[in-house]
């Protein structure tokens, strides 16, 4: 609009052409992007991110700082959160993955590349893609993706992939003894979470697998499909 305007008190003129209409736009991005609670806000949204929800003050103050400094640089500002002493003690209390980082990870690890079918989970998830109604971007919090439908939205999703999951199991068919199931579960969880499965965890598939006999043909994508349905695969 060429109107008149006054964002955060500052003045900006009447600007009939489409090039002084611009300039005012920038000059108002520029002065937004540059005001100190717009560093605390995208300071914050990382921590939460890579730390926990809700994040801790402690951090959110370095990082702003830091932003305001160098003007924003997203390297840096993750390589102060990467030494920080707040990232270093919340590693031994993953968070649970949201919708998009779930179905990506698991798509590129399957190679199954099907973007219709991250597409329709992520809104059967709540979470599609440009779907949110605020600026403020899908939640970080855990209850935000702990409620049944989203865990009914996981199982539907692996359950769409099960014959991409077959390949983390590449050659000779699962051996359909405790030894052969336990190597198995131990290889699928790797390459799915990077570490093994928890002892609880493996010993409630264990006891699953124990109770069905799939065809030998059948029996990694059963192994790979339950150990992508368990609860460490969606943490992160």
């Amino acid at each position: 609009s060429p109107a008149e305007r006054r964002v955060f008190g500052m003045e900006f003129p009447k600007a009939e052409d489409p090039q002084t209409r611009f300039d005012r736009t920038l000059a108002a991005i520029e002065m937004l992007a540059a005001h100190p609670a717009t560093a605390e806000f995208i300071s914050r949204k990382l921590a939460e991110h890579y730390v926990s929800a809700p994040a801790p003050d402690s951090l959110v103050k370095r990082l702003a700082v830091q932003f305001q400094q160098n003007g924003g640089d997203m390297v840096a500002l993750l390589e102060t959160i990467a030494a920080s002493k707040e990232f270093q003690a919340s590693v031994d209390t993953p968070k649970i993955a949201t919708p998009l980082d779930f179905s990506l990870r698991i798509s590129r690890l399957t190679g199954s590349g099907n973007a219709g079918a991250i597409r329709e989970f992520l809104k059967r998830s709540g979470t599609g893609l440009f779907d949110r109604a605020t600026p403020d971007g899908f939640p970080e919090t855990d209850a935000s993706y702990a409620d049944s439908n989203a865990l009914l939205q996981r199982w539907r999703f692996i359950a769409s992939l099960s014959g991409s999951l077959r390949r983390l199991l590449p050659g000779a068919p699962v051996t359909w003894s405790e030894p052969g199931q336990s190597q198995a579960l131990d290889t699928v969880s790797l390459r799915l979470v990077g570490r093994p499965l928890p002892e609880s965890s493996r010993q409630a598939a264990l006891q699953y697998l124990a109770k069905v006999n799939p065809a030998e043909a059948e029996r990694s994508k059963v192994l790979a499909s339950l150990v992508a349905e368990l609860p460490p695969t969606s943490l992160r």
